[in-house]
């Protein structure tokens, strides 16, 4: 290591001591202001390596958020302002909130070019993807002229938070067949009916599964136009999994189209044990109409967790002889444990029933 990588490395470790004290933001200017002569690659290796370590250490705090704002505010540094954009893919999400102050006007072209690409690297992370595509908007005209060769990433990711007004901005359209379906997706996730009914999508599973991602990220008005669709082949869907996340008349709605499946036993079984197992969903409801027939391997599942609410539910709908067949095999101690709760339910069944029964008055002789 020669002088000068020492003393940047000297410097770096003074800045990220400096930003995760207790000490106010004016601080901290006098210490950028001290570097802002220096040279720009400089600067970056200083900043870039102080925001990473309080990201590895995972130091942040409120304070340093707040600090971090009100140095953003003063610090009219490109280079910080560009580091900060770029660190926010690796810091807490509450980071997120010094976005607010970055000033995209004072970065230069070469920064800005480098700044969209940092803003579609979380498309996966919702949180952080919707909050780099407000970024986006807010400061379209400043990163238009760099917007073109990435129009089409933007464009699912924008579709998929929801950012209509950034897809109006874009004024873009998918060009061919692949295109077209990632997008359709991207605008079931995101809820952007409009855009779904431009797209005049034909394919029967492309549509169920968009009524699914729609269902999922709460867009019931999605799912409701999809499911009205006549182009969905019900009987040929290999999934019942919307049952899950569907509520009320678009259950009862999608339950008619599932029945018409030839496998519909099997599929509906399928879809019961993965609102079992991921405790999501109306396990009751979806339990309500699945056949008997092999229900008894859920037995495992409910008794393995120790739920006694799934236990419940699943006992008063198979019954006993459905339920013991279902504890066979079953290690001792999670027989042990279904039978007693099974006997506690009992219990208290017939204390009810000895409650609710009427009370006979004898007459006494005369």
């Amino acid at each position: 290591m020669n002088k000068h990588q020492a003393l940047l490395q000297k410097y770096e470790r003074a800045l990220r001591d400096e930003l995760l004290s207790d000490r106010s933001a004016a601080d901290s200017v006098a210490l950028f202001n001290n570097w802002k002569n220096r040279d720009t690659r400089d600067r970056l290796e200083i900043y870039d390596n102080a925001l990473k370590n309080i990201g590895h250490m995972a130091g942040a705090t409120e304070h340093f958020f707040g600090k971090m704002q009100e140095i953003l505010n003063v610090i009219k540094d490109p280079v910080l302002h560009f580091c900060v954009i770029t660190h926010s893919t690796y810091q807490p999400v509450e980071f997120l909130s010094v976005l607010d102050c970055v000033d995209v006007g004072i970065l230069d072209k070469d920064l800005k070019s480098r700044a969209i690409g940092v803003l579609l690297r979380n498309q996966n992370d919702r949180v952080r993807a919707s909050k780099n595509m407000t970024l986006l908007f807010n400061n379209y005209t400043l990163f238009k002229p760099f917007v073109r060769p990435h129009q089409k990433d933007i464009a699912f990711i924008a579709a998929e938070n929801g950012h209509k007004d950034l897809l109006t901005c874009l004024n873009w359209s998918p060009r061919n067949p692949t295109q077209q379906k990632i997008f359709f997706t991207a605008c079931c996730v995101g809820g952007l009916l409009d855009h779904i009914k431009q797209l005049n999508v034909s394919n029967s599973e492309l549509l169920h599964n968009g009524m699914l991602g729609a269902l999922i990220n709460g867009h019931s008005q999605v799912a409701e136009y999809i499911s009205s669709l006549p182009t969905v082949q019900w009987d040929k869907v290999d999934k019942f999994e919307a049952l899950i996340y569907a509520k009320d008349s678009l259950f009862d709605t999608l339950l008619g189209h599932y029945k018409t499946h030839p496998k519909y036993p099997s599929i509906i079984r399928q879809t019961v044990y993965l609102s079992l197992v991921r405790n999501s969903g109306s396990f009751s409801k979806i339990l309500e109409h699945t056949p008997m027939d092999g229900i008894e391997s859920m037995v495992r599942i409910v008794v393995a967790s120790r739920s006694k609410t799934n236990m419940k539910i699943l006992l008063s709908h198979i019954g006993d002889q459905h339920f013991n067949k279902g504890l066979e095999d079953l290690e001792f101690k999670h027989v042990q444990w279904a039978q007693e709760y099974r006997t506690q339910l009992q219990q208290r069944v017939l204390k009810k029933a000895v409650k609710s029964a009427p009370t006979v008055v004898r007459k006494s002789k005369m």
